[in-house]
Order: structure tokens, then sequence, then C-alpha cells
């Protein structure tokens, strides 16, 4: 009844309210461009979510892989709901027939983790036009979500099951409290803001300059409306934001209580990571960060766009808007830290800084209007204008879901055209295959796998990813009760980082080599060429020493990496 009640009320809204019905079509469309094709889609890092998830479901926390636990929290509790799900309507008889059925296809786990993302990435649209609301009006939120529609990375990431939507969610509902903390500065807001602050910096560390932006709000506020104006570090109200600070970060990672000696050393380690390992051979890149980052901003917001932002920051900064002042708390502290980077750089790591920007634009759009006394039509006719770019950038990503990923397109023709047994040379990691076709390995190969994890001393790991310890030998075990009829002798270049000679394979019975573009991108970074000169010299001759039999390539239609086939004569 409840929700018959809000159905009515909310559709009189809708009859009434025009930017009500804007509001909900951006939001519609924001919804349909996330979640289509997330079933011919996929990205490395997933497997490292989903198989963390699926530790927790099994009652194991994993202290050695501290970071992105609030997302993996989510996702354990939805596995559990589809057990309990496909266990009430038969599809599962127990626990064991659900890991049996599970470690043969993931799909099914990948779909719902994809699927909450997007709905969180819709989510984060809506946070962005209640922030531009607050902050500025209606029509400034409702164009700051439009922007953010359409932006392209967000959308591509909104169809992945990587903590960077979570994080960024989460931050972005810390921060409108923020704002609220600045207009009224109720102890609610204080709370509220804390709490969010708190998953998202559990979530990933570099949200923790949402603490700032909490900071300048409270400040901002008690500057204007404080009669002791001098009374601002010692203040009940921040009693209340570490409060929901700490209540965030337990809730978002419980185990933080019991070993929070080895959290304070994850987070230690994760800064090394963004700012002191200049020396990974995996992620060097020649190019300045904070260059990467400008033509990230450019790439997925396109010029005329990102013009038009500076223009609103250079505007706001003049008129010394606290509304500006706050957005800037969070976004250039930020982009300063990413950009400073010595490696990791990707266009998902600004994923949190867009959000920001186009509530500036769109500020600063309807500021335009005002001032020149534009009509609706015509400010209609710019904001198309700003969105050509993006919008074209969007459509050719969903256009490009249309067809099966060239992964899975290998494995189909690889099962139909290579003999069961043969011995393969292929581009993957020490355990999990997540670059080239997931074909599956013989019996005698997962024995082995399973006797070397078993062995793994405490706290040790198998590979750099820290997900395949001695806890994870039970999917292996699975695996092994579960072999389909089509397995391969599977012997890893373990990222490409483990290669013998050209002549060795021929020499050593391999019947074929697979390699991916995931991999063999590395041999024209320079600095890894230099550290695995052998592996790049392997590389670069395959085509000369072995056959080369078929080749599956992404295309308009078609995501994924180049996957070839090599025939050993």
């Amino acid at each position: 009844m409840i929700i018959v009640a809000f159905i009515k009320q909310y559709w009189n809204i809708l009859q009434n309210d025009t930017n009500e019905r804007i509001l909900l079509l951006i939001l519609v469309l924001s919804l349909s461009l996330r979640m289509w094709g997330i079933w011919n889609i996929e990205q490395t890092d997933e497997y490292n979510e989903v198989f963390e998830a699926l530790k927790i479901d099994s009652g194991y926390l994993n202290y050695e892989r501290w970071n992105k636990k609030v997302l993996v929290y989510i996702l354990a509790v939805e596995y559990a709901l589809y057990f309990g799900a496909g266990w009430l309507t038969g599809i599962f008889v127990s626990i064991s027939d659900f890991a049996s059925k599970i470690v043969i296809d993931m799909t099914p786990l990948f779909i719902i983790g994809r699927a909450t993302s997007a709905i969180f990435g819709t989510a984060i649209v809506f946070v962005t036009y209640l922030i531009g609301k607050n902050l500025f009006d209606k029509k400034a939120g409702l164009v700051a979500a439009s922007f953010l529609c359409f932006n392209l990375v967000h959308v591509e990431h909104s169809h992945l099951v990587l903590v960077d939507i979570t994080m960024t969610l989460l931050l972005m509902l810390s921060f409108y409290f923020a704002t609220c903390i600045m207009y009224e500065g109720k102890y609610r807001s204080y709370i509220l803001a804390g709490i969010f602050a708190g998953l998202a910096i559990v979530a990933k560390i570099p949200s923790i300059f949402i603490l700032i932006s909490v900071g300048v709000a409270h400040v901002l506020y008690v500057r204007q409306y404080y009669v002791n104006k001098n009374n601002i570090v010692y203040n009940k109200s921040l009693i209340y934001l570490l409060f929901g600070l700490i209540s965030g970060a337990i809730l978002g990672n419980p185990a933080v209580l019991f070993a929070l000696p080895k959290y304070l050393d994850w987070l230690k380690l994760l800064f090394g990571a963004y700012q002191g390992t200049a020396d990974s051979v995996y992620y060097w890149t020649p190019l300045n960060g904070f260059i990467f980052y400008f033509i990230s901003l450019i790439r997925n917001m396109g010029l005329p766009l990102l013009g038009l932002t500076i223009i609103g920051l250079l505007y706001f900064t003049v008129k010394s808007r606290k509304e500006i002042l706050l957005l800037l708390s969070f976004v250039l502290p930020f982009f300063i830290f990413m950009a400073y980077s010595k490696w990791v750089l990707a266009d998902r790591y600004m994923i949190p800084a867009f959000p920001f920007l186009s509530i500036i634009a769109g500020a600063v759009l309807l500021k335009i209007q005002e001032q020149f006394r534009i009509g609706r039509f015509l400010i209609i006719i710019m904001i198309g204008a700003l969105l050509i770019i993006p919008i074209k950038n969007v459509v050719l990503f969903e256009i490009s879901l249309l067809h099966q990923n060239t992964r899975y397109l290998a494995k189909d023709w690889i099962e139909y055209n290579i003999p069961s047994g043969s011995k393969i040379l292929i581009d993957a990691g020490r355990t999990i295959n997540t670059q080239s076709p997931p074909l599956i390995n013989t019996k005698e190969n997962i024995i082995a796998i399973i006797d070397k994890i078993e062995n793994l001393q405490e706290g040790k790991t198998y590979d750099d990813s820290r997900i395949v310890d001695s806890k994870s030998a039970i999917y292996y075990k699975y695996l092994l009760e579960n072999m389909p009829a089509i397995t391969y002798d599977l012997n890893s270049t373990e990222l490409g980082t483990n290669i013998k000679s050209v002549g060795y394979y021929r020499e050593n019975g391999y019947n074929y080599i697979i390699t991916s573009s995931d991999i063999t991108w590395r041999i024209d970074n320079r600095k890894w060429a230099e550290t695995f000169p052998e592996s790049a010299v392997f590389y670069k001759s395959l085509s000369n020493e072995y056959i080369e039999i078929k080749k599956f390539e992404a295309s308009m239609t078609r995501r994924g990496p180049t996957i070839t086939i090599y025939k050993v004569s």
C-alpha cells in the first residue's frame, strides 16, 4: 500500500512539474545506457571483486587484501540472495551444487555485479542533480546530470564490477551532506557526511579527500552563522562527524576492528602504490600524470564542454562563491594527487572528478543564460551542441557491445577446432586466466595448482593479486569435481614475464601458442622490454617462427583484446 501511495504521489508530481519529468527522463536514459551490453563486456580486475565476494560468503575475510571491501560485501550479500532464490526455485539443491555450477560458469555472478554498478552509476547521476540543486538551483542540477549521463568513462565503468563507481557514489553522498552542513549545520548532516565518508574511504583510499570538503563545509557554516567565529576547531558538531566517520569505516569493513595494524600497513602500501612505486614495470609510462589526465578530461567530456567547465571555474573563483570553494575543495587536491602519481594512470581513476566538473559546467551555463537573457530553446540547442562529442563517444561504446567479446568468441572456436588435451602456452596469470580465452586446464595441472596453494605459508599468496592464497584451494577442488569434457594442458606466460626462447616450445612438445593484446602491448613499453628482454624478443618473433592460424580482433560492434593463435610446427 505504501508503494502504491508513493507511485500515485510521484505521478501527480510528474503531471505538474516539468523539471521532475526531465529528471526522470535523464535517469531512465542513464540507467539504459549503463545496463545495455553488460553481458558482452568484461575487464581483468572484475575477477578480483567476484572472487573476494565468494570468499566472504565462505566465511573468509582475507586480511591480506583490505581495499575495496564495501563493494565485495555488497556482492557477497547479493550472491547469497542469488543462491537463496536459486535454492527456493530448485536451480540449486545445496551449497555444494551452487559451487559446482558456479566454478564452471560464473557469468551470473558477473552480471549481478555489473547490474549493481549500473544502478550505482545512475544513482551518481541523481546525486549530482541533488548537489547541483543544493548549491545553485534545479536547472543547474538538471544540466549537470545530463552532462554526467553521457560521460564516456562513467558510462563504461558503470558496466563493470569495479570499485570506482561504488566509491564515487559514496563520496558524492558524503559531499551532498557536506552541502547541507554548509547551509544548515544540522547534527544529522554531520553524522551522515561522516558515515558515507567512512564507507568511501574503506571502499578505496583516494576518496579520503572528501574529508577536506566536509571540513571546508563546517568552516563555512561556522564562519557565517556562529557568533563566536573563532570556535571552529573545537565544536560539538565535529564529534558527530567523527562518530559517523568511524561508524562508516567499521560498517564498510568490520574486519578493521579485528586487525587494525594490518589495515594501517595496507594503507601505507596503497599510498606507496600511488606515489612511491615509480619502478613498476607493469604500469610505468613516460607520460606525465598531469598531461595524461588533462587529455583524459578532453577524451571523456569533449573539448567544448571542458572549455565551458574551465570558464565556470574562473568565473565562480573571481566571484568568490563559497559553492565553488566547496566543489574545488575535493576536486583540486584529488586531481593533483592522482596526476602526481608515478604510475597507475588510467581514465577510470578520474571518475570521482567528473560529477563535480559537470556541476560547475551546468552552473556556469545557466549563469550565461541569465546574463545574456538567452531563451529556453536556444539554451537547449547549446546543451545539445556541448553534448555532441560525449553522445557520439557513448553511442560508439554502446554499439561495441552488440556482439560477443573476443575472448569468448575465441574460446568457442578453439574448443571446436583444437583437440582437447593439446599443450598450449597461453597469455595468462599464474592461476586465473583473465586475458586470453577462458579455457579449462587439465585435471593433472589443476591437481598441481591445488598442491602448491595448500602448501602456501600463512599470509602468503600465490600471485601478486593477493587473491589466490591457501583458502582458495576449495575453488579448484570444486572445479576438479566438475571437469568439462574439453580441457587443455595450459602453461601460462605469467603475464608475459615467464617466457623461454622461441625454440624451447618447439623442442618441448607444445602444440599451440595463444597471445593476447592485454599482454603483448607491453613489448612497446620501454621499461618492461628492458626488464624482460627475452619476452620482448619472443613476442616480436612469433609471426616469423610459428604459423598464425587464427586471429580475433575487436571491431566497431565487438570489444575485447586481440587474440592470436599460433600453431607450433
